[in-house]
């Protein structure tokens, strides 16, 4: 059951104001709504503005009934797109630009949508020859989803029926870009065909993550689980905290403490339900239990709200300089099927200026198994979420953001079957923190508070658990982002990854000191260029196994070998033109095969003199337009070569061209700086049957090594992409 807008305004043109306009910046929401345009004619179809525009938005839970135009996110920064469906006729979701972490899942379209809800909401069905018009309209104008300049966005579930084109990732000229652009992020379950056009130099040297294009993943899925629910729901158990007899204040000053136990305590004992929390600031000076069954809730509809005192927030002022932070009473305690959902957590007297950092206790600890934390702002936490100081079998941790300085979320204790969905940590919230201490925030203050998250944050930090799943965890410029631990004699086992976006780690973003098996399915991490660091590294400990399922890593990030041992860690990368294909070489070296090259494993390599020339016939021709070529330095103890090399091309296997140039030396903003990993775009797109790889600058030793030659392509119908 979802609220109907019956959309009258607008038509024809696309050009006007949205039906709904959400403020890019401003943190808002659209939740469970549907749209429907009585005035649209399945057997004319007439423009529309966009239902939904703007960005920074949470949108879940919307049908589109017949919407000519769908969602614009603008900025989409900080998004969540989650359970969208309908009829849209001529875009669903554009999506052209962003600078943060952002998610979008569970996006359907389908021209049945229409024909259901014009009979449920104006009593006339449409009929064939009615249906078969909107089918040609869509067919012949439909773009499902378009992309644009992307800063990590991971998207899972996309399915477009009766569309022109499914998805399109193409530069927008009137678009203001950075210096690089690209869709930066991952993709699974999303629909074909896609077509790539007019890039630049792919996303600072990376093209974004295609588990579909993984067979090793192949009907492998991640289900999100049910919120749940307090114990009781009935009117009778549901209590306002501000209302007699509890006379709660929130105005940031009173002490709430007392007020908000009790409602909490009176709930506990009637057997659950839910204790709100009306927008406010309430002042908490001793740590809060919430009692199995019992939920505590404010009104927010998503994690991401900085304007804490304009919003909901819980205020601690309880454990200030413990000494032992770590393991002291947290701010919230929550026993077994407790929960807390849609409000901030802020520590009011954490100074701004890390100098004189103060340490609290946790913000919230679980206690027991089916825990949730949902739709929940962390501020400034000196630390997250506990999850470790008591088995919590089940729990949930959902649409969560927050600076944690110290330690963000901690899974251990022998948890079992825990899911983390949607979670971002860095240092981003305490330092954009609305009006909070504004008069004392100062651009070199920022940078100290960056400095000290980068110097001492561990974003996640897994022991002994097993069956762990998460989705779309996401961190900014932590010392680790993943540390798996040994706890109890015992790491993370049996865990599933989804779609991990890692930015800038100062030390590593995977640091694997025990556990396994651990699957990492999609990931996409980014780096600085010191050659002390690394995206991932594992302790002569660590057994495993860690598979990784598609990736996308900064070439700045590969830039020392992997040691780890083949049973220890095993990569599955995407198939590509060239995989399992008929391979050649002009000069190869003693023991060595050129079809290693080919074999979607990088650590083997065709090894071979300087000038032998790598030629692969791809069986039929085919629109070229994209290259990856990865050097087999990641498992060799050599220094990582500066090469030049050359994509060539041609139609018959004879008369080759030049398609592209590869491993560019150091120069223009354009050019890779050169490391073991090399993923770029073939521009003009070109027609070839074979290609060839030509190393023209091996490096010092003159030995070429070629760990993997990887050539991507779409079917000719779209080379022209959208008009």
């Amino acid at each position: 059951t979802q609220t109907v807008l019956w959309a009258c305004s607008g038509s024809g043109s696309e050009d006007g104001p949205p039906l709904i306009e959400v403020t890019p910046g401003r943190e808002t929401g659209v939740i469970g709504i549907c749209i429907y345009y009585p005035e649209q004619s399945p057997a004319a179809v007439v423009p529309y503005p966009f239902a939904i525009a703007g960005g920074c938005t949470t949108l879940r839970k919307i049908t589109l009934c017949n919407a000519y135009n769908g969602i614009d996110l603008q900025m989409v920064n900080a998004s969540v797109v989650d359970g969208i469906r309908g009829t849209v006729l001529r875009r669903g979701v554009t999506a052209l630009n962003s600078t943060e972490f952002a998610w979008m899942r569970d996006v359907r379209f389908s021209n049945d949508v229409w024909g259901r809800a014009r009979a449920a909401l104006s009593g006339a069905a449409i009929g064939p020859a009615q249906r078969s018009a909107v089918d040609r309209f869509t067919r012949r104008n439909l773009v499902g989803l378009e992309l644009g300049r992307l800063d990590a966005l991971a998207i899972d579930g996309v399915d477009v029926a009766h569309a022109r084109l499914p998805v399109l990732i193409r530069k927008r000229p009137h678009v203001k870009q950075h210096q690089v652009f690209g869709y930066g992020g991952l993709m699974h379950s999303v629909a074909r065909p896609r077509m790539e056009h007019g890039w630049d130099p792919w996303y600072y040297g990376m093209h974004y993550a295609d588990l579909d294009n993984v067979p090793e993943a192949k009907g492998r899925t991640y289900r999100f689980r049910h919120v749940p629910v307090p114990t009781r729901v009935e009117p009778d158990a549901f209590v306002d905290v501000t209302a007699l007899p509890y006379g709660a204040a929130g105005d940031g000053v009173v002490d709430d403490t007392r007020a908000i136990s009790q409602a909490l305590v009176d709930m506990g004992r009637a057997g659950g339900g839910t204790v709100y929390l009306p927008q406010g600031e309430y002042r908490v000076t001793a740590p809060l239990t919430v009692p199995s069954g019992v939920e505590l809730r404010g009104p927010l509809g998503h994690g991401k709200i900085r304007q804490y005192r304009e919003t909901c927030s819980l205020a601690g002022y309880s454990g200030r300089g413990a000494p032992d932070a770590a393991t002291a009473p947290a701010l919230l305690t929550l026993m077994p099927t407790s929960g807390v959902r849609g409000f901030n957590i802020v520590f009011p007297e954490q100074p701004p200026d890390v100098d004189n950092v103060i340490s609290y206790p946790y913000a919230i600890r679980g206690a027991g198994r089916g825990i949730w934390i949902v739709d929940m702002h962390i501020l400034n936490a000196t630390y997250g979420i506990d999850l470790a100081a008591h088995r919590c079998d089940d729990h949930l941790v959902r649409d969560v953001w927050g600076t944690a300085l110290y330690k963000g979320i901690h899974v251990s204790g022998g948890s079992r079957n825990g899911r983390l969905e949607r979670v971002a940590w860095s240092y981003g919230p305490w330092a954009e923190a609305g009006r909070l201490a504004k008069s004392e925030r100062s651009s070199e203050r920022t940078r100290k508070l960056a400095a000290f998250h980068h110097e001492h944050s561990v974003h996640y930090t897994f022991g002994d658990c097993v069956g762990q799943k998460t989705w779309g965890l996401v961190g900014f410029y932590p010392r680790y982002h993943f540390h798996f631990v040994e706890e109890n004699g015992r790491g993370c086992r049996d865990a599933e990854f989804w779609l991990s976006m890692h930015d800038v780690a100062r030390e590593t973003c995977l640091k694997l000191d025990a556990g396994g098996p651990i699957d990492m399915l999609g990931y996409f991490g980014t780096g600085s260029g010191d050659k002390t660091h690394n995206w991932f590294e594992t302790s002569p400990a660590f057994h495993g196994p860690l598979h990784v399922y598609g990736k996308s890593i900064q070439p700045k990030f590969i830039n020392h070998p992997i040691t780890a041992a083949r049973n220890a860690v095993r990569f599955f990368n995407e198939c590509s033109l060239t995989t399992g294909r008929t391979v050649s070489a002009s000069a190869t070296a003693a023991g060595s095969d050129p079809r290693r090259a080919v074999d979607r494993d990088p650590r083997t390599w065709w090894e071979a003199p300087a000038d032998a020339l790598l030629d692969v016939d791809l069986g039929t021709e085919t629109l070229l337009n994209r290259v990856s070529i990865e050097g087999a330095g990641r498992f060799l103890q050599l220094p990582l070569n500066t090469v030049t090399a050359e994509l060539l091309v041609s139609s018959d296997g004879t008369n080759f061209r030049r398609a592209t140039v590869l491993y560019a030396r150091p120069g223009g903003k354009h050019q890779p700086v050169p490391h073991s990993w090399v993923d770029i775009p073939i521009l003009p797109p070109v027609m070839a049957r074979h290609v060839r790889l030509r190393v023209a600058d091996p490096g010092a030793d003159g030995v070429i090594r070629v760990a993997g030659f990887d050539v991507f392509g779409v079917a000719p119908a779209l080379a022209d992409g959208e008009e």
